[in-house]
């Protein structure tokens, strides 16, 4: 089988069965990760764009991510006036179970791998 072969069957794979032939980014994980929680926590419906914003900045941001484990929610106001907001939005009960979720089942080193 010459290579021109291979290649267009590689092609029809990608395209039959949705594979696709990259390296997973970030985002991708991160969209993956909090598609997970989203189906398999209890969620106020009407907070899930706040709750994708948290959890994606939370998850990918560093700056973001000290803040919060400082425990210094005026310097996140400071930094994402946005997010800040959704945070609020999400209230103190749903933001502690997003990040109970986020420091027990999103591995961080996972992140770290990946570009």
């Amino acid at each position: 089988m010459s290579l021109r072969e291979r290649a267009s069957y590689a092609g029809y794979a990608v395209k039959i069965f949705g594979l696709t032939p990259e390296i997973a980014r970030r985002e991708q994980l991160a969209k993956e990760h909090v598609e997970r929680m989203l189906t398999s926590q209890a969620v106020d419906a009407t907070k899930i764009r706040e709750l994708r914003q948290v959890f994606h900045a939370y998850v990918l941001d560093g700056n973001v991510r000290l803040l919060r484990q400082g425990g210094n929610y005026p310097g996140l106001r400071t930094l994402d006036a946005g997010l800040f907001q959704s945070v609020k939005t999400i209230g103190a009960g749903q933001l502690k179970a997003l990040l109970s979720y986020i420091d027990t089942t999103v591995p961080s080193d996972e992140f770290a791998r990946v570009a």
